[in-house]
């Protein structure tokens, strides 16, 4: 015998909607959905099997190396871009017989140190206000530039000051020598000062350990998995970086500098790197990277533009 229902099971029975809610144009929305929530599907799986594809490449073939590339123009100045008298070295910069700006460098600046400045300038806040401020520096010896500072919006005044008074850059300079610093608003020069940097050391950049390997480079800032360097012959190095993400990528490119010597070469450029999180570090690059001659070199690795450290190598006869 049927067991009988509730009288509550009749009422459920009945829709709650005065009409039919489920009409045409809803159900070719519903359909529209799933044809796109199976298009998606479909690509992320393509996305697997083509990384999948690639990281096989990669491990058959090797890294491909972009050591033949030049780097960008921004990064290798002319050396004989001003005079002699021009390169005197000068703290201020001044129009009309007054200074727009001093720079006043920590008292012993040297390279191949992160160290900061601070500079005063002298005009009020509203000339400044709502401008992009960039500063950058070209070496005098070798023609290397880096940004010291990438464009900043001002707006606001130095901590504690109605002016911009005390405008404070920390950045790393990878050479000593005579260094112009060049102060641009909105892209166009405000002015320039020349400074003197004591020369870097060149001992042997130290190793640290990250996950499970050893690195070589500077801990919790740039370093690389260093299967050594051979003159002349490519090897395979993984670059790790620690900071935020807009500090450690987009535009990434390695120059090198032999000790005693005043030519840069490029080692390694590449348009963009990979945002991966590896052995501890906050993004990483694979690279392949050769060095010409046996001795004592300086890589430069700069990403969009400015140094981010310098570390010295030392490269072993064939």
């Amino acid at each position: 015998m049927e067991e009988q229902k509730p009288e509550w099971a009749e009422i459920m029975k009945s829709s709650p909607f005065s009409g039919s809610h489920f009409t045409k144009e809803i159900n070719n929305l519903v359909m529209e959905k799933a044809a796109l929530r199976t298009k998606a599907k479909r690509i992320s799986n393509l996305s697997i099997v083509l990384f999948s594809i690639m990281v096989i490449v990669i491990l058959l073939v090797g890294i491909p190396s972009f050591s033949n590339r030049m780097p960008n123009d921004t990064t290798i100045a002319k050396p004989d871009a001003y005079t002699d008298q021009e390169w005197a070295v000068r703290h201020s910069y001044a129009e009309n017989g007054s200074v727009l700006f001093t720079i006043f460098p920590e008292p012993s600046l040297e390279a191949g140190i992160r160290q900061g400045y601070m500079i005063h300038f002298t005009s009020p806040f509203t000339f400044f206000q709502d401008k992009t401020l960039t500063i950058r520096a070209v070496h005098k010896e070798t023609g290397i530039q880096t940004i010291l500072q990438h464009p900043t919006l001002i707006t606001e005044p130095s901590p504690g000051y109605e002016s911009l008074g005390r405008h404070t850059v920390f950045f790393e300079l990878p050479l000593g020598g005579s260094w112009r610093h060049i102060i641009e608003l909105d892209g166009v020069q405000y002015g320039d000062a020349v400074l003197t940097v004591n020369e870097p050391s060149w001992e042997v950049s130290p190793l640290f350990t990250s996950g499970i390997y050893q690195m070589r480079g500077k801990k919790l800032q740039i370093g690389f998995i260093d299967p050594g360097f051979i003159a002349g012959k490519n090897n395979k190095y993984m670059w790790h970086f620690w900071g935020p993400l807009e500090d450690i990528a987009g535009d990434f490119e390695v120059l090198a500098i032999k000790e005693g010597s005043n030519q840069v070469i490029p080692v390694y450029s590449a348009d963009e790197i990979w945002t991966q999180t590896l052995n501890g570090a906050d993004n990483s690059l694979p690279s392949s990277m050769s060095l010409p001659e046996p001795g004592r070199w300086r890589l430069m690795p700069y990403m969009n533009g400015k140094l981010i450290a310098s570390i010295v190598v030392d490269v072993k006869e064939v």
